[in-house]
């Protein structure tokens, strides 16, 4: 099923360089549904506000939307998914302990410079914290990739240490006091 078969089917018409139809997912009197193609896929947006789901879904009861073929997994192919995934999952936790492990140093080093008065460390520790919060991903997988041998070859204890500061933050994000309506404090 194409775009265009689709639009032909919705008695729709050529609009640039797709379709517009009447939406079949609401009670239409003017063209609001844009149909086009890109890379092999078939792109619906219903101006007059249908969720695209609400769309896909009245297009399929009309039979115009093509069925994504389902490949069933044999097992080593599933055994090797779900390694693949624990691989992936396993990296997520290092590199989200990395991230939290460089924003806990560089904010006791913005600390211990203020306390200190030494505004170069200061600048330095605010730049650093800047550039980590504001961070994009690939920007986060560049400046990862460049500080893993160097964690790597840290000792146990200072390893420790930081994951186990990174788990306290995370238990305080999580388990932050609430304050009841009495005024007592609870745990969410």
């Amino acid at each position: 099923m194409t775009a265009a078969q689709i639009a032909t089917e919705l008695r729709g018409r050529r609009s640039g360089a797709g379709w517009v139809a009447r939406c079949p997912a609401h009670d239409d009197g003017n063209p609001s549904l844009s149909i086009g193609e890109r890379d092999g896929k078939i792109l619906v947006h219903c101006f007059s506000g249908c969720l695209q789901a609400d769309v896909i879904a009245a297009l399929k009861a009309r039979g115009l939307w093509p069925e994504r073929e389902q490949h069933e997994l044999t097992p080593a192919e599933r055994r090797e998914w779900g390694r693949r995934r624990r691989e992936a999952e396993q990296a997520a936790v290092r590199v989200y302990n990395w991230y939290m492990g460089a924003a806990l140093r560089l904010a006791d080093m913005k600390v211990d410079a203020d306390m200190e008065g030494d505004i170069e460390d200061l600048a330095v520790a605010s730049r650093g914290l800047f550039i980590l919060e504001n961070a994009g991903p690939a920007e986060l997988a560049r400046m990862y990739a460049e500080t893993e041998p160097a964690l790597r070859a840290r000792d146990e204890a200072a390893g420790r240490r930081w994951r186990t500061l990174c788990e306290t933050l995370c238990a305080r994000v999580v388990t932050r006091p609430e304050r009841a309506e009495n005024g007592d404090s609870i745990a969410v």
